[in-house]
């Protein structure tokens, strides 16, 4: 996996970066951004095993709204008619970008590993890039096609590296011994359980 995060690094500096390492100010902003977004990802992957997707996400987008409203009155000036002039793009960025698409994700990541998941939203770049060239006209370079491809063959790395491991799991019979020990573990007549019933279970099939 470590190849894969290597490769979409090398991606998204060909896709990001000028050719130099400076970072300007909304390069740092972005940079914490990134941060604070691995650790979203990492708590996910924890409490999604706890907790419902859906009821995860509407606890989020809550809290992060009641948080944002405060940050509002408190560093600017919100003025209604200027909301109400940027209505359709408020309400989509509301609706789909983090409603629909954050739940989404919270949902994917419950059968998904958080290293995968990273990579994978990872997409958000190219996507945004690709989108601007499409739709709004922007100009990209052949180095920034160079580094939409790069991070397109990182996430086909992971892919293939998840298949074959899911692959090995099926040929040593991991995968139906854990599935065995689920079903028995919900089996309210089965107190306690081991390997060992897995595999006598099997066996017995």
């Amino acid at each position: 996996i470590w190849i894969c995060i290597a490769v979409g690094l090398v991606g998204l500096y060909l896709l990001c970066m000028d050719g130099s390492f400076s970072l300007a100010i909304g390069d740092t902003y972005v940079l914490v951004c990134a941060i604070v977004f691995a650790i979203h990802i990492i708590a996910v992957d924890y409490f999604i095993q706890y907790a419902d997707g859906v009821k995860l996400s509407c606890i989020q987008l809550f809290t992060s709204g009641i948080i944002s409203l405060v940050l509002m009155f408190a560093f600017e000036t919100p003025d209604v008619s200027t909301i109400l002039d940027a209505a359709i793009p408020i309400l989509y960025l509301g609706i789909m970008s983090s409603g629909v698409a954050y739940t989404m994700q919270i949902i994917g990541q419950k059968y998904a590993e958080p290293t995968i998941a990273s990579i994978s939203m990872s997409l958000e770049s190219v996507f945004a890039a690709l989108g601007g060239w499409l739709i709004s006209g922007n100009v990209l370079s052949v180095r920034e096609f160079i580094g939409c491809a790069v991070v397109f063959a990182a996430m086909g790395i992971t892919f293939e590296e998840s298949n074959f491991f899911v692959e090995s799991f099926k040929e040593t019979g991991a995968i139906d011994r854990t599935v065995m020990f689920v079903n028995l573990a919900n089996d309210p007549a089965v107190e306690r359980i081991s390997t060992s019933d897995c595999d006598e279970k099997l066996f017995a099939a």
